[in-house]
């Protein structure tokens, strides 16, 4: 698989427009199995305020499955974070928001996904969200290194990141580069990623 491009950083997002287009939240649970694996890892973790099924945006609900269309054959897409309802950051933050706008998940057009093999075994991508080194959440932290430097699992490592980063950026959606997982569609972030307006603003469901 051909390597990960460089990528722009997406922190300020300051000089984005955002025209909300209303488009719905859809369930994504009841997408056929043999495409994606989707659950809530913050609501399997027990999280206050987290909610059982997975929500997006009805674009995002499609441009997910192409993602997983896009995969080769033996892999699934995992879709462990979704649509985040306020009482869910509200928990995790121990206070009550005012400004929900800066909170890429809850515009619908966020998705945090990994790989899974055929049997929906979920693969090794080197670290997930909650691991204790920031430095491998970087989605180039393989591609700046050199062969002779990493091992034959870190280039499976390898390996797995740039088959779920060409599946998702073929399907329209954006890298947050300081975590491999995080991708994004529609919303403000996606818009400074791509120099277009955004049409998917924050949600309180």
């Amino acid at each position: 698989m051909k390597k990960i491009p460089d990528l722009p950083m997406v922190n300020d997002v300051s000089g984005v427009n955002v025209s909300e287009n209303r488009e719905k939240l859809v369930l994504l649970n009841d997408v056929n199995p043999d495409k994606l694996v989707v659950f809530s890892k913050a609501y399997k973790e027990g999280k206050k305020g987290a909610i059982e099924r997975s929500f997006v945006r009805e674009t995002v609900k499609e441009k997910v499955i192409s993602a997983a269309d896009n995969l080769p054959k033996g892999y699934k897409l995992v879709v462990w974070e979704t649509y985040t309802p306020k009482s869910l950051i509200e928990g995790i933050r121990n206070e009550k928001l005012q400004d929900i706008s800066g909170f890429a998940h809850m515009t619908g057009g966020s998705v945090d996904v990994s790989l899974a093999d055929s049997h929906g075994n979920v693969l090794d991508m080197g670290t997930d969200l909650s691991h204790s080194a920031p430095q491998n959440k970087s989605t180039l932290h393989y591609e700046q290194l050199k062969d002779g430097e990493l091992s034959d699992e870190a280039k499976e490592l390898r390996e797995n990141r740039r088959i779920l980063f060409h599946a998702m950026s073929d399907a329209g959606f954006t890298n947050n580069p300081l975590a491999w997982f995080h991708w994004d569609y529609g919303n403000l972030w996606w818009g400074k990623a791509t120099g277009r307006n955004g049409f998917y603003s924050s949600l309180d469901m």
